[in-house]
C-alpha cells in the first residue's frame, strides 16, 4: 500500500510538473506573436533581417529540468521537425509521459499517465489562449527564427546593440529582443495584465552549424499567482544533440492512439 501511494504521489507530481511546462510552452509561443511598448522608447521603421535557420528536417534531443518551491523534476525531450509540415515531440520521465503532434491545422497530444488523448484546431487554441497561434509559430519557437508577421507588422527600435520588435494584443504585454550584431533572439519577456503573471525566456550559448545558428540552452523563469500566493518556477532546456538533416534522411513521426485511451 505504501509503495502504491508513493507511485501515485510521484505520478501526481509529474502531472503538475508537465501541466506547468505546457503553460510555459504556450506562453513562450505567444511571445513570438507580440511584444510590449515602453513609454520611454521612440519607435522607428527600418530594414532589419535577422538570421533564419535553413533546414529540411531537424532531430533534437534535450534535457529539461523544472523546479519550483516544492519540487525539482527532470525529463528528456525528443523533437523531430519536417519544415512547414509536422513537429513531433516525445516527453520522457523514466517512461514516455506525453507525445505531441503539431500539424498545419491542429495540435494533438497523447497523455500516457492519464491514458487519454486530446486534439485541438488552432481556432480552439485561440479560444483557450486568447490569441491566435499557428504552425509557423510553433516551428519558430524550436528554431529561434523570427516569424515573418513580426518583421512585416511590428514596430522596430534599435538601441544598445539590441533590436526591439514590437507588437501588442489584448491583455498581454511583450518585450522581444534580438541582437543587432549577431541577428539572433536574445530574450523574450511576457507580462499578463492585470494578474501580473510574467515569463522571461533567455536564449543562450548559440552554436554555429555551417551557415546556421541555434541556441544550445533555453532558460525560462515564470512568476504567477497560485492559491492567492505569488509563486515562481524555472525551466531549463539543454540540447544534447541538434541535427540539421537533409531530405535523404529517414525520419518518422509515429503517433498512434491506443483503443482504450479516453478523449479529453
Amino acid at each position: 500500500m505504501k509503495m502504491l501511494l508513493k507511485k501515485s504521489t510521484e505520478r501526481s507530481g509529474i502531472r503538475n510538473y508537465m501541466n506547468r511546462i505546457h503553460l510555459i510552452i504556450f506562453l513562450s509561443l505567444a511571445s513570438f506573436l507580440f511584444a510590449c511598448k515602453k513609454e520611454a522608447l521612440i519607435f522607428e521603421n527600418f530594414e532589419y533581417a535577422p538570421k533564419k535557420m535553413d533546414f529540411e528536417y531537424l532531430k533534437i534531443k534535450s534535457k529539461m529540468e523544472y523546479s519550483d518551491e516544492r519540487q525539482n523534476n527532470k525529463a528528456t525531450l525528443h523533437i523531430r521537425v519536417q519544415k512547414d509540415s509536422v513537429i513531433w515531440i516525445s516527453v520522457q520521465h523514466t517512461i514516455e509521459a506525453f507525445r505531441i503532434l503539431i500539424l498545419q491545422d491542429s495540435v494533438h497530444m497523447i497523455d500516457r499517465l492519464k491514458k487519454s488523448y486530446s486534439g485541438m484546431s488552432y481556432e480552439d487554441l485561440k479560444k483557450k489562449m486568447g490569441f491566435e497561434l499557428n504552425y509557423k509559430f510553433f516551428e519558430s519557437l524550436i528554431t529561434a527564427n523570427v516569424p515573418d508577421v513580426i518583421l512585416e507588422e511590428g514596430k522596430k527600435l534599435e538601441k544598445d546593440n539590441m533590436t526591439y520588435l514590437i507588437r501588442k494584443e489584448g491583455f498581454y504585454q511583450f518585450e522581444y529582443f534580438v541582437s543587432s550584431s549577431m541577428r539572433h533572439i536574445e530574450m523574450i519577456r511576457v507580462t499578463e495584465i492585470p494578474s501580473n503573471n510574467a515569463l522571461e525566456i533567455d536564449y543562450k550559448n548559440y552554436i554555429k552549424d555551417g551557415d546556421n545558428i541555434y541556441p544550445n540552452e533555453i532558460i525560462a523563469k515564470m512568476t504567477y499567482l497560485s492559491n492567492q500566493k505569488r509563486s515562481k518556477s524555472d525551466i531549463s532546456i539543454d540540447h544534447n544533440s541538434f541535427e540539421i538533416l537533409s531530405g535523404e534522411e529517414d525520419l518518422s513521426f509515429p503517433f498512434s492512439i491506443p483503443d482504450r485511451y479516453v478523449r479529453n
